[in-house]
C-alpha cells in the first residue's frame, strides 16, 4: 500500500510567508542532568541486582571495662580483653531495563524539492524533535525519583519511605494522605533535620556535584520547587518576614523579600531553583490523580500542537523535590555492534532520533526510489536505586483560590 498521511507541515513556495519560522524556547531540564549516567551490562539478563551497606554505628553506651594488671602466669590481665562485635548489614535492589520508541511523521522526498525554504523548516522541526526526546527522558526521570524518594505530606507530618518503580509502570503511587496545608519554612527546616541525621551531606567531595554541601554554616540542600511555592515561604509566617525585613534592611532590590519571581535564592539550608513545570495533583476522595502538563490541540495550520494544560494551572496539590545525585542511577542498554557475529547496525537506546528512508522499512509497502522517510527514536534503561532516602519528594497544597489584590476605584 501506498504511504499515507504524508506530512505536510512544509508550505508551497507560490505562498507569500516568512523566511523565518519562530517556535516557543523550552529549556532543558534539570533531570537529564541531575542522574548520573551508566551502561547497563551487556548479555547479563534482565534483572541486576545492587547491594546498598548500611551505616556501621556504635550504641550509646558502647561498653568498657576497667584495665587490670597480670599478676601471675595464670592471668591474662590485659591481654585478655574481651572483643564486642561489630554489627554489619546490607539493602538489596532489584532493576530491569524497560523501553518506549516514538516515530514522527512521515516525509516525502518531493516535498523538498518545491516547498518553501524546507532548509528552515527542517531546522525548527528537528529541534523540537531533540527537544521532545530531552522532555521523555526528564519526565521518566521525575518519575523515577517520586517513587525512589521519601515522601513528605505537608500538613499530615507523614514522611513515607521511597519505593523502587517497577519497570514499565506509568506513575509512581504516592501516600494516599491528603495534603492539608501549603510549603512551610518550618517543614523544610524538619526535612534538613532528617537528611543532616543520614548524612546526606557529608558524602565525598559534594562539590563535584554542587547539589548539596556542608560547610561551617552548616548543610544546604537544592530545593527544585515552584516559583510560586518559592516566594510564599518566605512570606507566609510573618516571623519569618519581619526577620527577612530586619535582615534585609539597605538590601534594596536584593532583599529576599523583593526578590523577581522565579529568582534564585538560597534560604536557612535550601536553596531555591525553579521548576517552570512541577508535577500537580488533584485528590479524588481517596487517592491523588496526576494532571499532565501539556495537552495537544489542533494547530491552526496543521496537524496539533502541545499548549499547558488548563487543568494543569488549575490543580490543587503540587510536588517539590529535594535533590540529590546519590539517589539514582539511570543505566543506558548499550548498543551491541554486530551481535552474535550478525551484521546488524547498531541503535542509540538515549533517544536519539535516526531517519530511516523506504516505505516498505516504515510500512508503506513498496518504495523502490526511496522517497519516503521518518524518524525513530528509541529509549531503553534500567534505573538503579542507589540512596532513596538522601531525596525527598514533598506534596503540598496550592492556593489556588487567592485571586490577584483588586483595588477599586473610589
Amino acid at each position: 500500500m501506498p504511504c499515507t498521511g504524508i506530512f505536510d507541515g512544509i508550505a508551497t513556495a507560490t505562498e507569500s510567508l516568512s523566511n523565518e519560522l519562530y517556535g516557543r524556547l523550552v529549556g532543558k531540564s534539570i533531570w537529564t542532568n541531575l542522574v548520573p549516567r551508566a551502561v547497563y551490562p551487556m548479555n547479563t539478563g534482565l534483572t541486576q541486582t545492587t547491594y546498598r551497606l548500611g551505616n556501621i554505628e556504635p550504641t550509646d553506651t558502647p561498653p568498657w571495662e576497667a584495665e587490670t594488671i597480670a599478676e601471675n602466669d595464670s592471668t591474662s590481665g590485659s591481654c585478655d580483653a574481651p572483643n564486642n562485635t561489630v554489627s554489619w548489614g546490607n539493602d538489596t535492589f532489584t532493576y530491569s531495563p524497560e523501553k518506549t520508541q516514538f516515530a514522527g511523521p512521515i516525509l516525502c522526498k518531493e516535498q523538498f524539492t518545491y516547498e518553501h525554504v524546507p532548509e528552515k523548516f527542517l531546522e525548527g522541526y528537528l529541534g523540537r524533535l531533540a527537544m521532545f526526546s530531552d522532555r521523555v527522558l526528564s519526565f521518566r526521570l521525575q518519575e523515577h525519583y517520586i517513587s525512589n524518594t521519601n515522601k513528605y505530606i505537608a500538613g499530615s507530618n507523614v514522611i513515607v519511605p521511597g519505593t523502587s518503580l517497577a519497570p514499565g509502570t506509568t506513575q509512581a503511587t504516592l501516600p494516599a494522605v491528603q495534603a492539608s496545608s501549603e510549603l512551610t519554612q518550618q517543614m523544610l527546616d524538619k526535612i534538613a533535620i532528617q537528611l543532616d541525621n543520614l548524612g546526606a551531606a557529608e558524602q565525598t567531595d559534594p562539590t563535584q556535584y554542587g547539589y548539596f554541601d556542608w560547610g561551617p554554616k552548616g548543610a544546604l540542600y537544592t530545593l527544585y520547587i515552584s516559583q510560586e511555592a518559592s516566594q510564599r515561604i518566605t512570606r507566609n509566617d510573618p516571623t519569618l518576614v519581619t526577620i527577612a525585613n530586619y535582615s534585609d534592611m539597605g538590601m534594596g532590590e536584593d532583599s529576599i523579600l523583593r526578590r523577581r519571581l522565579g529568582a534564585a535564592a538560597q534560604f536557612y539550608n535550601f536553596k531555591h531553583m525553579m521548576n517552570p513545570i512541577p508535577p500537580r495533583w488533584n485528590w479524588n476522595g481517596s487517592a491523588y490523580v496526576r494532571v499532565p502538563v501539556y495537552i495537544n490541540v489542533a494547530g491552526t495550520g496543521q496537524g496539533v500542537v502541545s499548549i499547558i494544560n488548563p487543568a494543569w494551572e488549575a490543580a490543587e496539590y503540587e510536588g517539590a523535590f529535594v535533590l540529590h545525585p546519590l539517589v539514582m542511577t539511570s543505566h543506558i542498554v548499550e548498543p551491541e555492534v554486530n551481535p552474535a557475529g550478525l551484521p546488524f547496525d547498531p541503535i542509540n537506546y538515549h533517544g536519539e532520533w535516526k531517519f530511516v528512508v523506504g516505505g516498505y522499512k516504515i510500512g508503506c509497502g513498496a518504495d523502490p526510489l526511496d522517497r519516503f522517510g521518518q524518524h525513530y527514536a528509541v529509549f531503553k534503561h534500567a534505573i538503579e536505586k542507589i540512596n532513596g532516602d538522601y531525596g525527598y519528594t514533598i506534596i503540598y497544597r496550592r492556593c489556588t483560590n487567592i485571586a490577584p489584590l483588586t483595588v477599586a476605584c473610589s
